[in-house]
C-alpha cells in the first residue's frame, strides 16, 4: 500500500483484456477503492452518460471497437463527464501516443508494464486534485451565501422586532385578550418564517442528494428573492416576480436554491455595473410545458459578449473577479454548478439572450404533480387537540428552554416526564428506570446525543429514541444512527402537533 489514506472514491476501469481488468480491480479494491470494469469502450460510456459515477477512470488505448483515444474524445467533449480525470494505460511507449493522448484531454500516461506504486500514486495525486475541486464548487457556495448574509440579518431583525413589539404589547395589557391571541399568532407566524429561513440556509450550504426529492418552484423563486433583498434594494432594482404558484419540480430543495440564488446573484451584479439612469429590472417567469417546467429569468444588465457565449458554463470562466483581472468578486464556478445540478436532473439550462439590453436564461427541469394534503391527514391535526396518551418520557436536552416546552407540551396529553440537562445524568436514569420514550439532543456537552443514544441503546427493555436536533435532518446526520433501531429524527424547530403525530405513531395510540 502506498504511503498516505486513499480518498474514497470510484475508480472505472476500460480494459479489453480480462485478465488486466481483474488484476487492476483487484489491487485498486485493496487499497480501498471501489471499482466497475467494462470490456469495451461504448458500455463504459453509455453507464456513465445513464449517471453511474466515476471520480476518476483508468482506460486501455488499444481495444477492440473504438480505441482508447476516441473514448477519451467522447469523455471530454461531454459538459458533465468531462472534468472526470482519466489516466490512459498503453504498451505503446513513443512521445507522439502520449501526445496525442494528453492533447485528447487525458490527464496522465502510464506504461504497461508499470510499477503498482506508481499507478496508485498517480491515482492518488489526481484524487487530491478533485478533491481540491470539489472543496472550491463548495466553497463557492458558501461564498455566495455569504454575500447575501445582511440580507438574512435584516430578514431575522424584522421577524424578531415584530414578535419582540408584540410581546411587550401584550404584557402591557395581560388583561386584553383580544391583544394576547393577537400577538401570539403573529408570534407564530414570524416563528414559521425563520424557521423556514434557517431551514433553507442549512439547505443551500448542504450537499445532501435525494434522487426522489421534489422543490416548490415558486417557493424557492420566492426564498432567493428574500435572501437577496438587501443587494437587490441598495441597487434600486425592480423585480417582476410571474412565477406560477403550482408548479414543483423534481429537484432537492437545496439545489433548486442554488440554482436560482446564482442565476439571480449574476442579474445583480450586472445590473449594479450599470449607470443608474438605465432599465434596472429583473423578471421571473415560469410555465408548465409537456412534462417539463420553464423558468426563464431575464434582466436589463450589461449581457455577456458573444465571443464568450460558448465558455460561460465552463469552470473557472469568468468576465469578473480575480480569474478575469477585475477586482469584482467571481471566482467563475456559479454558472457551471448551475449548469451540473440542472443537467443532473435531467434537465436544461440555455442563454436565450445576451445584449447590451440584457441577459436570458432559459432552464427546464422535469416536472412534479404536487398532491394537495388528504383530509386524513386535516382530520389527524383536529384530533391532536383533544388526543391522551398513557406513556412516560426523559428528556434530554442542555436547553432549559426545550426541556421545559417538551415537559409542558407532554404532560398537557397526559404523558409523565423527567428532565435531565446531560447524557450522563439521562443514562443514569435509563439504568434504574424504564422509559417508553426518550428525547435526546443531538449536540451537547459531555457526552453528545450520538454517543449518550447508544448508550441507551444498549440497556434492555428501553423505548424508542428521538433524536431532536437544530441541524437539517440529513442523510449524513442519520447515518450516525444506521446500527441503531427504534429511533426517529425531529428537526428543531418543531410544531407541536408534529411532535405529538410522532408520539403516537410510537405509541400507536387512538384518541380517547
Amino acid at each position: 500500500m502506498v504511503e498516505g489514506r486513499p480518498i474514497k472514491a470510484e475508480i472505472v476501469i476500460i480494459e479489453d483484456d480480462d485478465n488486466t481488468s481483474e488484476f487492476l480491480k483487484m489491487l485498486l479494491v485493496n487499497e480501498g477503492y471501489t471499482c466497475t470494469t467494462y470490456l469495451d469502450g461504448d458500455s463504459a460510456i453509455e453507464s456513465l452518460k445513464n449517471g453511474n459515477t466515476a471520480d476518476l477512470i483508468l482506460l486501455d488505448l488499444m481495444m477492440e471497437g473504438i480505441d482508447g483515444y476516441e473514448v477519451c474524445r467522447i469523455l471530454k467533449s461531454d459538459k458533465l463527464l468531462r472534468y472526470i480525470p482519466i489516466i490512459i494505460i498503453s504498451g505503446k511507449s513513443s512521445i507522439e501516443e502520449k501526445i496525442m493522448g494528453l492533447k485528447l484531454g487525458a490527464d496522465d500516461f502510464l506504461i504497461k508494464p508499470f510499477k503498482n506504486k506508481e499507478l496508485l500514486a498517480k491515482i492518488q495525486v489526481l484524487l487530491r486534485i478533485k478533491n481540491l475541486q470539489d472543496q472550491m464548487i463548495h466553497v463557492e457556495k458558501l461564498a455566495g451565501l455569504g454575500q447575501l448574509a445582511s440580507g438574512i440579518a435584516h430578514e431575522f431583525n424584522n421577524l424578531i422586532g415584530g414578535m419582540l413589539g408584540y410581546t411587550q404589547l401584550a404584557l402591557m395589557n395581560p388583561s386584553d385578550l383580544t391583544m394576547t391571541n393577537k400577538a401570539l399568532k403573529i408570534i407564530e407566524s414570524s416563528c414559521f418564517r425563520a424557521r423556514e429561513l434557517t431551514e433553507n440556509i442549512m439547505l443551500f450550504s448542504s450537499n445532501k442528494i435525494n434522487p426522489d426529492a421534489t422543490a416548490d418552484l415558486s417557493s424557492c423563486i420566492s426564498h432567493s428573492l428574500m435572501l437577496a433583498s438587501e443587494l437587490i434594494e441598495k441597487h434600486n432594482i425592480e423585480i417582476i416576480n410571474n412565477a406560477d404558484q403550482t408548479l414543483e419540480v423534481k429537484v432537492e430543495y437545496n439545489k433548486l436554491l442554488q440554482v436560482v440564488t446564482n442565476l439571480l446573484q449574476n442579474s445583480i451584479h450586472s445590473i449594479a455595473d450599470k449607470e443608474l439612469t438605465s432599465s434596472r429590472q429583473i423578471i421571473l417567469e415560469t410555465r408548465k410545458y409537456d412534462n417539463q417546467v420553464e423558468m426563464l429569468l431575464s434582466d436589463t444588465g450589461q449581457g455577456i459578449p458573444e465571443e464568450y457565449h460558448e465558455r460561460i458554463f465552463d469552470p473557472f470562466f469568468t468576465t469578473k473577479g480575480a480569474f478575469a483581472g477585475g477586482e469584482s468578486i467571481g471566482s467563475g464556478l456559479g454558472l457551471s454548478i448551475v449548469y451540473g445540478i440542472v443537467n443532473s436532473h435531467n434537465g436544461s439550462i440555455e442563454l436565450t439572450k445576451s445584449s447590451e439590453e440584457g441577459t436570458s436564461f432559459l432552464i427546464k427541469l422535469p416536472v412534479y404533480s404536487k398532491k394537495n394534503q388528504s383530509p386524513e391527514k386535516e382530520r389527524e391535526d383536529e384530533q391532536n387537540k383533544t388526543v391522551h396518551i398513557s406513556a412516560s418520557a426523559l428528556i434530554i436536552d442542555d436547553e432549559k428552554v426545550y426541556r421545559t416546552f417538551l415537559s409542558d407540551a407532554l404532560s398537557n396529553y397526559d404523558i409523565k416526564t423527567i428532565t435531565v440537562s446531560s447524557g450522563e445524568e439521562g443514562l443514569k436514569l435509563c439504568k434504574k428506570n424504564k422509559f417508553d420514550i426518550i428525547f435526546i439532543d443531538y449536540l451537547m456537552k459531555g457526552i453528545g446525543g450520538i454517543e449518550a443514544a447508544k448508550k441507551i441503546r444498549e440497556i434492555p427493555d428501553q423505548g424508542t429514541i428521538i433524536i431532536i436536533s437544530g441541524q437539517a435532518i440529513t442523510d449524513h446526520l442519520k447515518e450516525d444512527f444506521e446500527n441503531m433501531d427504534h429511533y426517529y429524527c425531529l428537526s428543531k424547530p418543531f410544531q407541536l402537533n408534529e411532535l405529538i403525530t410522532l408520539v403516537k405513531k410510537i405509541m400507536k395510540t387512538d384518541q380517547v
